[in-house]
């Protein structure tokens, strides 16, 4: 059974994030080689079973493409959940809280802390 990865799948959509936005009909060939750096060791099935979790939550679209897969483009669901996780300490906390959860679960927790943070934030400046 795979071990999920939150780091790993945050990873995954940053890689996304930080690439140019691919022309229409181009995609993003992903491979484990993208994150020898952050997560040494990175088998491809892992990869693609984190993909497959992206892709089924609808925060990626991708194909399979001669053996990588290929991100067709990340989603309005993939960006918030990203931008939800920018801040470390409510990233942090919400591993904390939901590591035995399922990634849908971990997703609206995430979402919950960020929010939370944010009115925080904007409270304390007014």
């Amino acid at each position: 059974m795979m071990k999920r990865d939150y780091d790993l799948i945050r990873a995954i959509l940053l890689e996304f994030q930080q690439c140019p936005v691919p022309a229409r009909g181009d995609t993003l060939a992903l491979n484990p080689g993208n994150f020898e750096k952050e997560f040494p060791g990175l088998e491809g099935e892992t990869l693609i079973d984190h993909i497959d979790q992206l892709t089924a939550l609808k925060f990626l679209k991708v194909e399979p493409l001669y053996g990588d897969l290929n991100v067709l483009k990340m989603t309005w669901d993939g960006y918030d959940f990203l931008g939800a996780s920018k801040v470390e300490s409510v990233w942090k906390k919400a591993k904390q809280v939901a590591e035995t959860f399922s990634l849908e679960i971990f997703t609206q927790i995430l979402y919950e802390a960020a929010k939370s943070h944010a009115s925080k934030q904007i409270a304390a400046a007014c």
